[in-house]
């Protein structure tokens, strides 16, 4: 493991690896102590042999000691999300537009409501003209009318 991380820190091995989906860390910490010759009496009293002057040396006992334990028991969940959702970039574009331009989703309903009314009233406004030209007023020609 040392040589890869050497190599791939020196730029001899490239690789573009993302980052664990999950991953699990232990600290570990050696320790030592004195020896515990009661604890060792204990052991031979209780398997009832002789061990010698050390539990651990010799391989026709067999035994060892070790313990093992949890420095705490709390852990630490790191999680990735992303900084800008699409919802968070809609509400922020449309707040900065109601700041700054003063423009809401009831104002461009408003324009857009004004823009056809002015439409709509230049259409009817042209059709009328054309039905004006279209038919002139009845004229007078003695006594008589005409269409």
């Amino acid at each position: 493991m040392e040589t890869v991380m050497f190599q791939y820190q020196q730029r001899l091995i490239m690789c573009d690896c993302p980052p664990p989906c999950r991953e699990t860390q232990y600290i570990t910490k050696i320790t030592s102590s004195e020896e515990n010759r009661r604890f060792y009496t204990i052991v031979q009293n209780i398997k009832k042999m002789s061990s010698g002057s050390d539990l651990c040396s010799g391989s026709e006992n067999g035994t060892a000691r070790i313990h093992l334990f949890l420095d705490s028991l709390s852990f630490e969940t790191i999680e990735e999300s992303p900084a800008y959702t699409w919802d968070t970039l809609i509400c922020n574009v449309g707040g900065n537009l109601g700041l700054f331009i003063g423009m809401s989703l009831v104002t461009m309903v408003e324009v857009l409501v004004f823009l056809f009314d002015i439409l709509f009233v230049w259409v009817s406004s042209k059709g009328k003209k054309e039905a004006i030209q279209v038919n002139p007023q009845p004229s007078v020609h003695k006594g008589t009318l005409q269409p």
